[in-house]
């Protein structure tokens, strides 16, 4: 019934008619919008999104064809694009389930970015607000709650900087056409409340906000006031949630679960080797018991019973066996039981739980570096467990006895030529001896000669 009622009014009367008939047209205009926009709010509320696009087209005709700026319909323009951005906004932002239902204009929105839809929005209004009257478009007729919708609008769709530069666009011109004739009222102190608490902040300015209030002369000094105390009020709310979302953050690394160890508690092990906990340096026990130190462990608990002393015999040398680990526990010689710590050692039974023997002071054992059989058993091990093949096996035969039985029969064949050598030496120093030497000491050589002979001989009862 509304679209009926703007259709009985033509175009061409509201444009073309004479000037005395000018005033009836706005009143009926003007009365028609009026009527209108409380069905296109309600329709808002309601999430009726069809109706209340159809209701904004309706009201659009009607304005279009009226000159922006006139006193009688300023008020009506304003509130119907303040209308139609919140819609968009809001179905940009928040779009239905059913998407069949939103018209083809604001679902052609989804494919725009948020700076984009800004933008597209922003001048289309500029469009809008300037008079026919003026050759190009002109943002400082944009009144001040059309600019602070668009900057609000910029913010939700996280596109602040277009907001920016939106609002210092509309602060820089709007004194070029500011006169008695301007429509409606500026909200130059709402512009500015939502440039200083919403856009800078969520740009990270805080200090050129503070510094923008600072030095603005316009607004009075109550409004300044309080401008300046919420903007400290946010910047504090902000400083301590990004301190508590720090500290969250660190409780959440610090707290994190650390992966417990596969091997269970009874399986533990009691071998120096594979207990990082026995090669501290103030400590060399061979076996780390499941109850702390200076606490007496409870059957019922772990399984574990008391310990106490053992007897054993210090001229004992051997490894002694565990029943579950088959590890051993060497002691030491009797000159280092003074300068190491004592070695607790816990008896083990054939189902991995120890025994009620004592505790036994055992001393301490040092490890010793791996010898080359030891390295080489290692090395051969993987080999011996997983089999080898024949071709393996010929290649293992190439690689080691052929170069053996090599370095063998060299060896062999240089032992007679060094025995015969050292023969070969021997007579000839002898000879050279004798040769040097006189019949005398010839002689008496000889003779002693022959009578240690004799003498060992008869030692030896050959003689």
């Amino acid at each position: 019934m509304a679209v009926t009622t703007t259709m009985t009014v033509p175009p061409a009367t509201m444009v073309e008619g004479p000037s005395s008939k000018k005033p009836s047209t706005s009143k009926s205009t003007a009365a028609t919008l009026r009527s209108l926009y409380p069905r296109a709010a309600r329709a808002f509320l309601h999430r009726d999104i069809a109706l209340t696009h159809s209701l904004i087209t309706s009201a659009l005709v009607l304005l279009s064809s009226a000159q922006p700026g006139s006193d009688a319909l300023a008020e009506h323009r304003r509130k119907w694009d303040i209308l139609r951005l919140t819609l968009e906004v809001t179905v940009y932002t928040s779009p239905p389930e059913d998407s069949a239902g939103i018209p083809a204009p604001l679902r052609s929105n989804a494919m725009l970015s948020g700076a984009s839809l800004i933008s597209t929005l922003h001048a289309r209004s500029v469009q809008f607000f300037t008079p026919f009257s003026v050759s190009s478009h002109d943002a400082a007729y944009l009144p001040g709650q059309v600019v602070v919708t668009l900057a609000t609008a910029s913010v939700k769709v996280n596109a602040p900087a277009v907001g920016r530069s939106i609002v210092e666009e509309w602060l820089a011109r709007r004194g070029q056409v500011i006169s008695p004739e301007a429509p409606g009222d500026e909200g130059y102190e709402k512009v500015l409340e939502v440039y200083c608490a919403s856009i800078l902040p969520a740009l990270d300015e805080w200090e050129y906000a503070a510094e923008f209030l600072h030095y603005e002369s316009e607004m009075d000094r109550d409004t300044k006031e309080r401008l300046v105390l919420s903007l400290s009020a946010l910047h504090t709310r902000h400083i301590a949630a990004e301190e508590a979302a720090r500290s969250a953050a660190a409780t959440a690394s610090s707290s994190a679960p650390e992966t417990p160890p596969s091997p269970s508690t009874s399986s533990r092990p009691l071998s120096p080797s594979s207990s990082s906990s026995s090669l501290s340096t103030t400590s060399t026990h061979t076996a780390v018991p499941a109850t702390p130190k200076g606490r007496v462990a409870s059957p019922g608990v772990n399984g574990m019973t008391p310990l106490s002393p053992m007897p054993r015999r210090p001229q004992e040398a051997q490894g002694v066996p565990s029943a579950t680990t088959s590890r051993t526990v060497t002691p030491v010689s009797s000159a280092r039981r003074t300068a190491k710590a004592p070695s607790f050692r816990v008896p083990s039974t054939s189902n991995g739980h120890a025994n009620g023997a004592p505790t036994q002071l055992v001393p301490a054992q040092t490890t010793s570096p791996p010898g080359v059989v030891a390295l080489l058993r290692t090395a051969i091990r993987p080999y011996l467990v997983h089999g080898l093949s024949l071709s393996h096996v010929a290649t293992a035969l190439a690689i080691v006895l052929i170069p053996l039985l090599s370095l063998v029969f060299r060896l062999r064949r240089r032992q007679p030529a060094a025995s015969s050598t050292a023969a070969v030496s021997d007579v000839r120093r002898r000879l050279g001896v004798q040769g040097r030497a006189g019949v005398l000491r010839t002689l008496w050589d000889e003779s002693l000669r022959a009578v240690v002979d004799t003498v060992r001989m008869g030692g030896r009862g050959l003689v």
